[in-house]
This record gives C-alpha cells, sequence and structure tokens, in this order.
C-alpha cells in the first residue's frame, strides 16, 4: 500500500510478537477505515489485533472481524481518563503481550492509552494525528497541552501530511522525538480491481 512510510519507518517488525491497533469505535470514518487497510496490508507480517475503546457496535464490525478474525475486541470505556479504565487498557495489553502500539487517536484518549501501555511494558507506540490544529487561539491551547503531554511521557505522533505536522509545529511546543509524517496510503491494488470490475459490468 503506497503511502505508509514516506517520511520514516512506522513498519512492525519482523520479531514484533503482537501489533495492537487503537480506535474510538467501529463507526465508518477515516480514521477507522486507514486501520482497516492497515490491518489487510500487515496481514501475515506480524500478529495483529484491534481494540475499540468504546462501544463493540458499529457498521465496520463485522468487516474488521472478517478481516482479523477473533481478534477485534472492543472495551466499552465511556471515558478513558479514570483508574478504572487505565486498568482496563493496561490489562488488555497485557493479556496479548502487545510489543507494538499503533493509536488512531490525538488527544487526551491517545495520552491516557500511551500511559496505560507504557505501565503494560509495550515496547513501541505512536499517535496518529489526522487534522491539523484549529485556528483559534482558545481552542489551540488544548493541542498544545496534548502535544506537551506527548513529549513529556515519550509518545511519537505521526501526523498524516506535511500540513498537519506544520500546524503542531505552529503550537511552539517541543514535539516528541520520532514524530514525523507518514502520508495516509492508498491501497492502488483495490482501486485496480474495483476499476476493473466497473469496466466489466
Amino acid at each position: 500500500m503506497r503511502g505508509l512510510n514516506l517520511k520514516c519507518e512506522m513498519k512492525p517488525r519482523r520479531h514484533a510478537r503482537s501489533l495492537t491497533h487503537v480506535i474510538a469505535g467501529f463507526a465508518t470514518g477515516g480514521t477507522e477505515m486507514m486501520t482497516l487497510r492497515l490491518v489487510r496490508h500487515w496481514s501475515g507480517a506480524v500478529p495483529q489485533r484491534v481494540i475499540a475503546l468504546g462501544s463493540d457496535r458499529g457498521a465496520l464490525r463485522e468487516v474488521f472481524e472478517a478481516s482479523l478474525p477473533n481478534r477485534i475486541s472492543s472495551l466499552g470505556l465511556r471515558d478513558v481518563g479514570g483508574q478504572k479504565a487505565f486498568r482496563a487498557v493496561s490489562a488488555a495489553f497485557r493479556s496479548d503481550r502487545t510489543d507494538a502500539l499503533l493509536m488512531n487517536l490525538f488527544g487526551r484518549h491517545h495520552l491516557a492509552v500511551a500511559l496505560a501501555a507504557r505501565a503494560a511494558s509495550v515496547h513501541s507506540f505512536f499517535s496518529w494525528a489526522g487534522n491539523p490544529p484549529p485556528k483559534g487561539l482558545a481552542a489551540r491551547v488544548p493541542w498544545a497541552a496534548v502535544v506537551a503531554g506527548s513529549s513529556a511521557i515519550g509518545c511519537p505522533v505521526a501526523a498524516c501530511s506535511e500540513t498537519v505536522m506544520s500546524g503542531l509545529r505552529e503550537l511552539r511546543v517541543k514535539l516528541p522525538p520520532g514524530s514525523c509524517v507518514i502520508e495516509n496510503g492508498v491501497d492502488v491494488d483495490d482501486i485496480a480491481s474495483r476499476a476493473s470490475l466497473a469496466r466489466r459490468s
């Protein structure tokens, strides 16, 4: 899948015990679709798992299950900031001996998940930023706090574009070491297959 490793390397290591993807839920959003593409792209390269922080329901739940049978779960959390949620997330990582973690989240939720990952001795983790910071000064303050928190706990941020990365830099807060741009991947084989089917129909 093109576009995954243009600016920095984030392929799962061959000797990784497990790669866990964390998403908010199973809705048909862009983040969930990107996670689904990554799951399919890395199929066979490393054992994978998908954890949804929220409800088990959603239009993509069965699609994820079909792509990764018996490796999809949800924690049913309404908030990830409390001790109960912290213990649940840490336990989920420990139960599968998660070695690498990709959080398709950005904000206070990814900070809480990263802290739980550190407590569970997860070897490496990234958070994916899919949108630039807002323009208003008051709205940018929480974003700056999130970036500062990411630096404090050593959680690199992968921006989906140069525009998003530039916006994060403009917050004037030091980005975590290892932060980089990884442009959203495009499954060209799937596009070609769909186009071929359309031409034949």
